[in-house]
């Protein structure tokens, strides 16, 4: 069952306007209120469909910059694999030496 009447902060906004009507400058700060709550909304819905860019953004623009940030992340990726791979390679020099060390030790005590 629906309920009567309008939603509790719809008519509490109501009422706010209502009781401050006289007021230029009450009105004013409600304006900016609702000013930035219209703005956070409708970046959240941006972000909520997957763009995530700035209202008002073009395709062209989104497409840029969804280019750049695929850059981005494949310049990372490549830096973490380079990263991992030099990892890799001084341990491996490091446990060939280890080994090289215990085969000439094994061999200056065979002589």
């Amino acid at each position: 069952m629906a309920a009567a009447g309008p939603p509790p902060l719809r008519g509490a906004l109501i009422a706010h306007m209502r009781s401050s009507a006289d007021s230029p400058s009450a009105l004013e700060a409600m304006d900016k209120m609702l000013v930035r709550e219209i703005e956070h909304v409708k970046e959240k819905m941006a972000e909520l469909q997957g763009g995530g860019g700035p209202p008002g953004e073009s395709d062209e623009e989104m497409a840029r910059r969804m280019q750049l940030e695929m850059e981005r992340e494949d310049e990372e990726h490549r830096k973490n694999v380079a990263a991992e791979q030099d990892r890799l390679t001084l341990q491996f020099l490091h446990t060939c030496q280890v080994c090289c060390d215990s085969i000439a030790g094994e061999e200056d005590e065979g002589r």
